[in-house]
């Protein structure tokens, strides 16, 4: 074994990678359960894939009202089970790999991905604003205090102090009041609009996010991902002693 950028080179993982490319050119599912460090043996074959246009064709055929210029903007979905393991991809693997390959040349632009979560795991303005002025706890309220300045985050995951009351007190609702002062301005609809840019390479997102986009699909609902090309569903065996992911959705979306 050879080591390249931080990397052990693996035979296994070189084989693997090859197998997922030729699954996307024919189309095909493929299940697996290895030791081998699998990320990049999916990464690269689906962005390969994607920005090479190897889907093109295909998805016209699923997608007939996308003009093949618009197959390129397609993303690639990445379910995990965990935060965690979205935060390895989102942070540290996806930013690597994109540099590996660029350096290169074999791709020419950096890969783009974002992270998609429920609406619990979000700020709501117009409910934080609400609560703060009851909250008893003086800890509590500095920590509240922070997430109404200016820059500060909106992903309650971040933010370390919070108990499960004050969350469900603060977080994103079920459906937004269009009579809401701050919607002009809610970095939440902000951030939704964002995540469905085309310039997006991947969204990754947990099962549950993924199984409700679909069900939102079956249903002729308005899809929370944008189309995508190919589908990466890791670790399901995390989600059910079957190995398939459960289909009850508790979070909101």
């Amino acid at each position: 074994m050879t080591r390249l950028y931080g990397y052990i080179i693996q035979q296994e993982e070189i084989l693997l990678a090859e197998q997922n490319l030729q699954s996307i050119n024919r189309r095909q599912t493929t299940l697996y359960k290895t030791d081998v460090d699998k990320m990049r043996a999916y990464l690269i074959p689906t962005i390969l894939a994607k920005r090479g246009r190897l889907n093109g064709f295909w998805n016209m055929s699923l997608y007939p009202s996308m003009s093949y210029a618009d197959m390129a903007d397609m993303p690639i979905v990445i379910a995990t089970s965990g935060i965690a393991l979205q935060n390895e991809l989102i942070r540290k693997v996806i930013p690597e790999l994109s540099s590996v390959l660029v350096k290169h040349g074999i791709i020419k632009q950096p890969i783009s991905a974002i992270l998609r979560k429920g609406r619990g795991h979000y700020v709501c303005r117009r409910k934080l604003q609400a609560h703060i002025q009851f909250e008893q706890d003086q800890k509590m309220k500095a920590i509240l205090a922070k997430l109404l300045q200016p820059h500060a985050t909106i992903d309650l995951d971040t933010v370390e102090g919070l108990t499960p009351h004050v969350r469900r007190k603060i977080s994103v609702p079920t459906c937004c009041n269009s009579d809401c002062p701050y919607m002009r301005n809610c970095k939440y609809l902000q951030f939704r609009r964002a995540a469905q840019s085309p310039s997006i390479d991947i969204q990754v997102c947990n099962h549950n996010y993924f199984q409700a986009d679909t069900l939102r699909r079956r249903e002729g609902k308005r899809p929370i991902i944008p189309n995508y090309q190919s589908v990466i569903i890791d670790k399901t065996h995390k989600s059910s002693k079957s190995g398939i992911p459960k289909l009850g959705i508790p979070e909101k979306f």
